[in-house]
């Protein structure tokens, strides 16, 4: 795809996309390269209420009525996206952004459980997460023997942190869809 920027987080020239190997290369100079990531940051792919990913073709949208875990799953299933998945710091600031901007209190659902393999957290794609620093202290700790989903928590601090709680439990969710090549191409981006 092919545009002409106007937008101050890039230089004014006009570039070609490519997808990909993930890089831009400007028509007028072979050796100026831009990463598709700070192009995805510049450009608008999300329709609107949602939030673009920086490190993702991702758009992510939190939604404020509440459900139980499967329920939320099934909720984002039904309009081609899934509960959010493989959190990395700059998706959980713009969670916790839009959290504070709705004034939400209560825990959040993400794609993150247990619940095949106790103690073994793996993400909705399958992957299993190394983290141990996003959890509140004392966490996971699979109270009353029946905690296998994870949500993020918010003790009054501005950082949200994981918990892990029964996924029955009714609670607010985090929605994520994958924009894929097809997307960017429909788009002319």
């Amino acid at each position: 795809a092919r545009w002409t920027n106007s937008l101050d987080c890039l230089p004014p020239m006009s570039y070609t996309v490519g997808i990909n190997n993930a890089r831009l290369e400007s028509k007028t100079d072979q050796q100026h390269r831009l990463s598709a990531s700070h192009v995805l940051h510049c450009l608008n792919f999300c329709s609107s209420g949602w939030l673009q990913s920086p490190t993702s073709y991702s758009c992510i949208k939190l939604y404020s009525e509440q459900k139980s875990w499967f329920d939320a799953r099934s909720t984002c299933q039904a309009v081609n996206g899934d509960l959010m998945i493989k959190i990395d710091d700059m998706k959980q600031n713009l969670i916790e952004d839009q959290r504070q901007s709705l004034r939400l209190k209560e825990e959040i659902w993400f794609g993150l459980n247990d619940r095949k393999n106790e103690g073994h957290y793996n993400w909705l794609d399958g992957t299993q997460t190394i983290s141990k620093f996003n959890w509140l202290d004392e966490q996971p700790d699979n109270y009353g023997g029946n905690e296998d989903c994870v949500a993020f928590r918010n003790l009054g601090s501005n950082i949200m942190q994981w918990n892990d709680v029964p996924c029955s439990k009714q609670l607010k969710f985090v929605k994520f869809f994958q924009v894929s090549k097809g997307y960017l191409k429909e788009r002319n981006i």
